[in-house]
């Protein structure tokens, strides 16, 4: 089921995601005694990133993986293990990234399959953004694709190579893959504006009929998603 809920202002959807999200990780410290985070890059989510970080939660308990990640050092500004250790850094969160080796792709993937393995899934919450091309996490059209949604031997993380290269990062990136992300236990999905809202309109109706990335990733979801819309 996918659960839309639209906010009038950007801080009433911030006030109401933080919320909701630290409820999540409380209840999963309670019932589990820990709890696995999933996060997404981007500018929009870091300010509510922000008010997570000073929540009174067991922080200790909680370990932070990006949902995805460019295969870039982490000194680079592309780097998205980089932007939620400056956020999470002063929580006593585990925060680990989905590889360790940036200069070879193909021995990053490798890392990445491997650091995966050693983690206690499923995912407690997968954040999720999309973008204006129906994008989600790393998964974007390209050689890729299918791989994302297919994995081999069920691998949690592959290497993606988004076809065209996005211009604001042209480079190859690590994502989880669709069966990790669909089996977290909370999915929530954070958009804002009009024409991101009309591209989830278009995925929703069109199903996997659709080319969008995220059309093909709702229709096939069994569990629950919550979508949160700002202006």
């Amino acid at each position: 089921m996918i659960e839309r809920k639209s906010f009038e202002t950007v801080e009433q959807l911030r006030e109401k995601v933080a919320l909701d999200v630290t409820k999540i990780i409380r209840e999963a410290l309670l019932e589990r005694g820990q709890a696995l985070l999933a996060l997404s890059g981007g500018s929009s989510p870091f300010p509510i990133y922000e008010k997570l970080s000073h929540s009174n939660i067991g922080w200790g308990k909680v370990s932070i993986i990006p949902a995805d990640d460019r295969i870039v050092e982490e000194d680079s500004e592309l780097s998205n293990i980089a932007a939620l250790r400056r956020v999470f850094g002063d929580t006593g969160a585990s925060i680990m990234p989905l590889f360790e080796t940036a200069g070879n792709e193909a021995q990053a993937a490798v890392e990445a399959r491997g650091i995966a393995d050693k983690l206690n899934f499923p995912i407690e919450l997968i954040w999720l953004g999309m973008g204006a091309d129906g994008h989600f996490a790393s998964v974007f059209p390209g050689p890729d694709y299918d791989k994302a949604f297919n994995p081999p031997a069920g691998a949690k993380a592959v290497r993606v190579r988004p076809d065209p290269l996005p211009p604001e990062a042209p480079v190859s990136r690590i994502s989880l893959s669709v069966p990790c992300i669909s089996n977290a236990r909370n999915i929530v999905l954070v958009i804002a504006g009009a024409d991101k809202r009309a591209v989830l309109t278009r995925a929703i109706e069109e199903g996997e009929a659709s080319g969008l990335p995220i059309a093909r990733f709702l229709a096939q979801l069994e569990r629950n998603v919550t979508v949160y819309e700002g202006p």
